[in-house]
């Protein structure tokens, strides 16, 4: 790319996030109920240390700073390693002043684990990683690590991953029953694997669906 170029792109991001807030007012960013009580800011800075190129000294922190500055109000991580950017957003959030409540935090199990993983990850590591006491959403990243070589999509998980992907949404429900977590849900599910939840008697409140040019 032309020298100069990414950092322009980096200003015209953030001048176009200040240019939407102040159409949308600080308070006027739409939500959706997603589970109850649980009102879900639908737009979202996504963070990734390992995959966000950052320009002229600017951090993940300065990122998101900006983005409380403009009237974000939702932030995407994913749990340790998955992400690195959890004590990045907490340091933000905590520079920033704004009450936990008026903050939306969603963090991710980057595939399924199981019940007890699932509980350590988002107890020992992200609840500690951002110095907050519940995140407000969780979800399973993935529905498996595809066993096949090729796109991950469609469904390449086979039918041998079932239990661990249950085992792992009730390590889920166990985590919103104890307050850690106020909402659970999948991301990239297929319609077979949102039933294996529905069967139990449960409903994710998000199938977060990965869609952009070149997917």
């Amino acid at each position: 790319s032309r020298p100069g170029l990414q950092p322009l792109i980096v200003r015209c991001f953030f001048l176009s996030t200040v240019r939407l807030s102040l159409v949308l007012g600080f308070g006027g960013i739409p939500a959706v109920t997603v589970a109850p009580g649980v009102q879900m800011p639908m737009l979202i800075l996504g963070t990734s240390v390992p995959n966000m190129k950052t320009y002229e000294n600017c951090s993940v922190e300065d990122a998101v700073q900006g983005w409380f500055k403009a009237g974000g109000r939702h932030v995407l991580t994913c749990v340790g390693k998955c992400y690195e950017s959890e004590p990045e957003i907490g340091r933000a959030w905590r520079a920033s002043g704004l009450p936990r409540h008026d903050v939306f935090i969603t963090t991710m199990i980057p595939e399924p684990v199981g019940r007890n993983e699932t509980i350590e990850m988002i107890e020992n590591q992200s609840l500690k990683n951002l110095g907050v006491d519940y995140v407000d959403l969780a979800l399973i990243k993935r529905a498996c690590v595809p066993k096949e070589r090729g796109p991950e999509y469609p469904d390449r998980c086979g039918d041998d991953t079932k239990a661990l992907r249950l085992s792992t949404w009730e390590g889920l429900m166990d985590l919103r029953r104890r307050g850690k977590i106020r909402a659970a849900g999948v991301s990239n599910y297929s319609p077979e694997h949102v039933a294996e939840i529905l069967a139990l008697g449960d409903r994710p409140a998000v199938n977060q669906v990965e869609w952009r040019l070149g997917f």
